[in-house]
């Protein structure tokens, strides 16, 4: 089986020569997978489109799965403004690791009890990004816990490299009911649930609120957007009165 291959500086630099996405010019400096990995390169344009209106405001942001941190000197560059957070489950590329604006916690994704004490210190987080195991339990336990307790009003929760929610070893397969790209599918129907729950058949018939079981993902979901290996969820209110 033929391995991936990751660019070189000079090649990942000849691939975005040219851009004028600053953020790119920002992980190349610090050698992000985010730019060196091929299946990756298209990341920084949609965490750009996203981020760039918001990049000055003061705000917090976790990313889940930091490895030696590359990632965490990008956000803090880029975001001038902002508290940088990272979970990781290895502490030892991580332990000479101290910079300003940066907070490193150690402990496992799909631990709900570190969840929770990072929430209880530290949140809620404007930005959620989970770049941890890929796993798929790993994920949903995440962001389960973390979209409604730990992250900010009209908020942001992206999770990367979904391409593992196709390959068995993650727990993935096309079209297998556990897998992470089924859960998020589910959860489009839930932002058009006022079309379907309530025994809503037709245009006219909008159901009173209080038959239509609505969850708070439901309800809490402005929307969501895919590409090719990534989802970004906005929060923010989807329960018109």
């Amino acid at each position: 089986m033929m391995k991936n291959k990751r660019w070189n500086k000079d090649e990942a630099k000849k691939h975005f020569h040219g851009t004028t996405n600053e953020l790119i010019g920002i992980a190349l400096k610090f050698n992000s997978t985010k730019v060196i990995d091929p299946e990756c390169a298209h990341y920084c344009d949609i965490y750009a489109q996203y981020f760039s209106p918001m990049r000055n405001e003061e705000l917090k942001i976790l990313e889940i799965g930091v490895k030696e941190g590359d990632s965490l000197l990008m956000w803090k560059e880029y975001f001038p403004n902002s508290l940088i957070f990272g979970l990781e489950h290895n502490p030892d590329p991580l332990r000479n690791f101290e910079h300003e604006r940066i907070q490193v916690f150690i402990g496992d994704q799909s631990d709900v009890p570190t969840l929770q004490k990072i929430v209880e210190e530290q949140g809620p987080f404007d930005i959620i990004i989970d770049d941890a195991s890929h796993i798929m339990e790993h994920h949903q336990i995440s962001f389960n816990y973390l979209f409604p307790n730990g992250l900010a009003d009209k908020g942001i929760y992206i999770i990367e490299d979904l391409g593992t929610s196709y390959w068995k070893k993650w727990g993935g397969g096309l079209e297998r009911s556990t897998s992470t790209i089924e859960f998020l599918k589910k959860l489009i129907d839930g932002t058009n649930y006022r079309f379907h729950k309530g025994a809503r058949t037709q245009y006219v018939g909008i159901p009173d609120h209080n038959i239509t079981n609505a969850t708070y993902f439901d309800k809490n979901i402005k929307g969501l957007c895919f590409y090719k290996g990534m989802c970004v969820i906005e929060k923010g209110s989807n329960y018109a009165g």
